[in-house]
């Protein structure tokens, strides 16, 4: 797989002047994003295109190269395996649409695909498919222009549209990403096929994955049970319901199973199920910028009563966190410390005038109270109030915190400079307190999980007269691609 995530060269097939085509965005996109090895323009008119030597085909280029990205005609897709393998390339991301997805011809088109590329020896991602990106290796071979920070997010999408919001989000909060890779309409490899790679990739902390189907559920199992390093995983797994499995159908040809067997399977493999976009997103935030969460208990630090009885009411409502209750030590502490302290029942109330200072002293305190796994810090933006001084002498002290912790500044034109400061520094930040506290009741919660003993998946063998029918069910299944 080092030659998709982690290329050394690249041809763009199908690259061109004209950086409002498919192909003109890639070989753009490519070059913007710094990549620093070899990158191939491959058309049929040769000469020059956007400053580099262009290649009339790729048997001409003068080495192997790791990864072609195809974006011809969809007609012309099938013929091309034959000169990647000449050239000696055995990957591929192909952008090209027009297969499954659009028609019977198109699903014939791409059985024609598949068998060019498993004569040639050419795995790839697509058709059908958005791109990849790599920021670690200056890699963007997809057409968005715009290329998240180096992070430690690897996210997967069979949508190429959720994928640019996915990459949109990231740039935009500052949130870096490890991978980017999307499958389209997984005529090859799928998910199962890159996560044991991505498991091992020291840039990733967490995985994400939006998928409209499952091709292989078996695979996709044993593929997330046998992660040579275990990682945690988040996926939206959309199609839940009868009309949006049509939609899927229609958009990458998809077929989606009962969704009440996704939720035993996600739940088994410690998987976490998104709700939403906004809630895949708040758990990727949290577990890229968060270590593990060894207790349940929180402490809580806000300068607004109010925001303190929204925080009590989410952590009595969640699972596996709590409000701590803390020793007479501890509050005789706070109080030594911070002598203007209006509230110290958890969540502690420093006040609206509180200075950063008071922020600092109660961090320090309850950070190291036994009780407490993580700490949830917010803040009211009040006149009264300087939440960019506090978000700065956050990050000041971010490293000497020793348990997980998340901010939330609620409020929107007043809190933006300051959130800005907390997610330029790789700091969990949330609009409300009921989404902050979520955030870490799912760390706890993945914590718990991956401390127990867990068996593997079982799948029972079928016996008596229901054998033969169950076996029509499949092959009339496996005949309409549902591996």
């Amino acid at each position: 797989m080092k030659g998709l995530l982690t290329p050394n060269s690249v041809a763009i097939i199908g690259a061109s002047n004209d950086e409002t085509k498919l192909g003109g965005m890639l070989l753009k996109n490519m070059i913007n994003a710094g990549f620093t090895g070899h990158l191939y323009p491959v058309n049929p008119k040769g000469g020059e295109i956007q400053g580099l030597k262009a290649y009339t085909s790729i048997t001409e280029v003068p080495e192997p190269v790791d990864l072609a990205v195809i974006s011809i005609k969809a007609a012309f897709v099938p013929d091309e395996m034959a000169n990647l393998k000449k050239n000696g390339c055995h990957c591929a991301t192909i952008l090209t649409a027009g297969f499954k997805e659009d028609s019977p011809e198109g699903k014939i088109l791409e059985q024609k695909l598949v068998a060019a590329a498993k004569e040639a020896d050419v795995k790839f991602f697509g058709p059908n498919c958005f791109g990849n990106m790599n920021p670690w290796a200056g890699v963007n071979a997809t057409f968005a222009h715009l290329l998240p920070r180096k992070g430690h997010i690897s996210i997967f999408s069979q949508s190429g549209a959720v994928g640019s919001s996915i990459i949109d989000w990231a740039y935009f909060n500052k949130i870096g990403i490890a991978n980017f890779v999307t499958f389209g309409n997984k005529a090859d490899l799928d998910e199962a096929d890159i996560i044991p790679e991505i498991s091992e990739d020291p840039n990733t902390k967490v995985i994400g994955m939006y998928c409209e189907g499952i091709s292989n559920g078996h695979r996709f199992v044993s593929a997330i049970e046998n992660m040579p390093v275990d990682k945690p995983i988040v996926v939206y797994k959309s199609g839940r319901t009868q009309a949006g499995a049509a939609a899927a159908s229609s958009h990458t040809g998809s077929l989606a199973g009962a969704d009440a067997v996704n939720n035993v399977i996600f739940k088994k493999l410690n998987v976490y199920r998104a709700s939403s976009l906004d809630d895949m997103f708040d758990v990727l935030n949290v577990f890229s910028g968060c270590d593990q969460m060894k207790k349940g208990g929180l402490g809580i630090i806000t300068n607004a009563g109010g925001l303190g009885v929204m925080s009590a009411d989410a952590a009595f409502d969640a699972k596996n966190v709590h409000a701590v209750k803390f020793s007479d030590e501890t509050i005789a502490e706070i109080r030594t410390r911070v002598p203007t302290v209006a509230g110290v029942t958890n969540p502690i109330d420093i006040r609206g005038d509180a200075k950063p200072e008071y922020f600092k002293e109660v961090i320090d305190i309850l950070s190291h109270d036994p009780e407490v796994g993580a700490l949830v810090i917010m803040g009211s933006p009040l006149d009264t109030a300087d939440l960019e001084a506090v978000a700065q002498s956050i990050v000041e002290i971010k490293d000497q915190i020793p348990v997980p912790f998340v901010v939330c500044f609620a409020g929107g034109h007043k809190c933006d400079k300051a959130n800005s400061y907390l997610k330029e520094a790789g700091i969990p930040t949330y609009p409300t307190p009921d989404r902050a506290i979520h955030a870490l009741d799912v760390l706890r919660t993945y914590t718990i999980n991956k401390e127990k003993s867990h068996t593997p998946m079982s799948y029972p063998t079928a016996t008596g007269g229901g054998r033969e029918a169950a076996k029509k069910v499949l092959d009339k299944a496996r005949a309409e691609g549902r591996d």
